[in-house]
């Protein structure tokens, strides 16, 4: 079957880029479908398909209008960000309005994980579904045979939105007192700069890390595996996922993992992380990991462990079922 996969990015290249399109476009080729990537409204149009897979719910409206124009189905799924994991109230109210319409429009609708189902339990989709992401093992996965680093790792866009909900000033001042105890460590982070990257800086010499924090900017997926590999501990206490993704792909690469205690990351992670609310308690978290080897090497395991529940065939399978029952 041919299948429209369409999310509304500025540059076809993110298909191949962002994990959450690479693993269902991955997986839907698997099955055996023809998947046809388009990320403009005008080639939407021109896009002949026998199913319209879109990722986002905002807009998700297009494609789920589109396809019963004509005659054909619709998954929808996606993940939402609110300030502070709140309500959805605050967004502009066309927006709600739109994806409402969407997730009563779409044949299907997934949802990545039931902290977001919940958020958007309002909004009454048609046959709504949790189908969990998956986390690419083959990629991710613990070296073998190599020394880790005395390093603690971050992935995240340095943008202002992002920078906020990943806690990433709060997590540098949360390194700024594990190191004054062990200055050994460094902390990396990686991830393509944004708005926010004058304030990341300004942060980390406010603290006077500027010898100790490195900023690594994008990097290619490879590179971020290897800095994984080579590190022990990653450090992301965010305020809002809907998934969580980067989480799993550290643990996965054999990291202990130290975060807060935000629903989604509750619900996807339960006790395979360690988790902390306050500066003080993420740095307390960070230096109980490098003092106790047996503590580390628990939370590593327990972290394998979970990742394992997430695996490619199992959202491989999980989409077969859902186009099965559409009638693809």
């Amino acid at each position: 079957m041919r299948i429209c996969f369409f999310s509304r990015v500025r540059d076809k290249r993110l298909f191949d880029i962002v994990e959450f399109y690479r693993s269902d476009i991955v997986a839907l080729r698997s099955l055996g479908h023809d998947v046809v990537c388009v990320n403009s409204l005008r080639e939407l149009l021109r896009t002949n398909c026998d199913l319209y897979y879109v990722w986002w719910f905002g807009y998700g409206v297009f494609p789920a209008i589109l396809a019963r124009l004509r005659g054909r189905p619709s998954i929808l799924t996606g993940a939402v960000h609110t300030p502070e994991c709140g309500s959805l109230n605050n967004w502009p109210a066309h927006k709600r309005w739109l994806m409402k319409l969407a997730m009563k429009l779409a044949t299907r609708t997934l949802f990545i994980s039931k902290t977001d189902f919940e958020k958007l339990a309002g909004f009454s989709a048609r046959n709504p579904e949790i189908v969990y992401c998956s986390v690419d093992t083959d990629l991710y996965k613990p070296s073998v045979g190599k020394k880790r680093i005395h390093r603690v790792v971050t992935v995240t866009h340095l943008t202002k939105d992002n920078v906020a909900r990943k806690r990433l000033l709060d997590s540098i001042q949360a390194f700024a007192l594990f190191v004054q105890t062990h200055p050994h460590y460094e902390y990396h982070i990686a991830g393509s700069f944004g708005d926010a990257v004058d304030d990341v800086r300004a942060k980390i010499f406010e603290c006077g890390l500027e010898s100790r924090v490195l900023l690594k900017g994008r990097i290619s997926d490879q590179a971020k595996v290897e800095l994984l590999q080579a590190a022990q501990i990653y450090l992301q206490p965010s305020t809002c996922e809907g998934f969580g993704l980067a989480i799993l792909e550290a643990k996965a690469c054999g990291l202990a993992v130290i975060t807060s205690r935000e629903p989604c990351i509750v619900e996807i992670n339960g006790d395979s992380v360690v988790y902390g609310e306050t500066i003080a308690e993420l740095a307390l978290g960070l230096s109980r990991l490098a003092e106790d080897c047996e503590y580390f090497n628990e939370m590593v395991q327990r972290g394998l462990e979970n990742v394992a529940k997430f695996s490619a065939v199992a959202r491989r399978e999980a989409l077969g079922c859902v186009l099965s029952n559409v009638g693809i």
